[in-house]
């Protein structure tokens, strides 16, 4: 938690102090988001009067600021678990594909496409994608 209690009188940041006081700003508070070793932003709070936020206030700051982050958090997780079932249909799509287009098994072809990421650097869903926007073959 980083407070400024009056930024007529702050040094830290002149800057920012100039333009805050600029915009009618008089005080600050400021929390760090993190959940565990991640930071995820800050909740900053601004006064328009000198000394506006007392130790109520910083208290009711840290609950606020620990339920961003962990909405922050959760957003971001749902967000990779969707990313991660559409890279899981689509890898699947790609390996449908191989299977039917070299007659190979399910493993075989996963074992292709490990094989092609990996020989071309490139991300398995990235190369699974490639495949499927190739369409079936055209013989």
């Amino acid at each position: 938690m980083t407070r400024s209690n009056d930024l007529t009188e702050e040094r830290r940041w002149p800057r920012f102090t100039q333009h805050a006081l600029d915009a009618g700003v008089r005080s600050t508070l400021s929390f760090q988001l993190y959940t565990g070793n991640h930071t995820s932003g800050a909740l900053n709070l601004f006064g328009k009067t000198r000394h506006a936020f007392d130790e109520e206030s910083v208290l009711i700051g840290e609950v606020l600021a620990a339920h961003a982050a962990i909405a922050i958090a959760a957003a971001r997780t749902a967000e990779q678990l969707l990313s991660a079932v559409a890279s899981r249909d689509l890898i699947g799509q790609a390996n449908g594909m191989l299977m039917e287009r070299f007659g190979i098994d399910a493993a075989q072809a996963f074992a292709m496409l490990t094989k092609l990421s990996q020989d071309s650097n490139t991300p398995l869903a990235e190369v699974a994608m490639k495949i499927v926007d190739l369409g079936p073959d055209r013989r």
